[in-house]
């Protein structure tokens, strides 16, 4: 993984630490050297892509909602929803502004385990057992 997608980690650090206000419900974040920061939800998005474009053999070009009732009528173990450019432009005004003044994590590349605290702030460690422990606050 290159030096930006370690300096976008940063976004994905800062939801964490909403994550239990929002959802009720308590997170940490291991990354793995073979993955840093991907996992199922890639190898998902992956399958249902590929279901969609062999069931639409024509590659005649589709809409978002053609997408997904095409992906919704030949898989029933995942759901796909749509969610109109309303919804999407909507949502992105709400994490620019949260992401507006936040700075990247300085050693994310040998980070592999992050606890959120609070809003903006985290622990880390280069692993789960590790027993140096720091603490970073995404707003200073």
């Amino acid at each position: 993984m290159g030096a930006a997608s370690q300096f976008k980690q940063r976004y994905l650090f800062t939801n964490l630490t909403f994550m239990e206000e929002q959802y009720n419900v308590k997170v940490s974040w291991s990354f793995f050297a073979t993955s840093h920061g991907k996992g199922v939800v890639e190898g998902i998005g992956g399958m249902v892509k590929r279901l969609v474009w062999s069931n639409n053999l024509a590659g005649k070009l589709i809409t978002a909602k053609d997408f997904v009732e095409i992906a919704n009528q030949n898989s029933s173990s995942i759901i796909v929803v749509y969610s109109p450019s309303e919804d999407i432009n909507q949502f992105n005004e709400h994490l620019t502004e949260r992401w507006e003044n936040i700075y990247p994590l300085p050693e994310t590349q040998s980070t592999h385990y992050v606890v959120p605290f609070s809003k903006y702030l985290i622990e880390y460690k280069e692993y789960f057992f590790s027993s140096e422990k720091k603490i970073f606050n995404f707003l200073n």
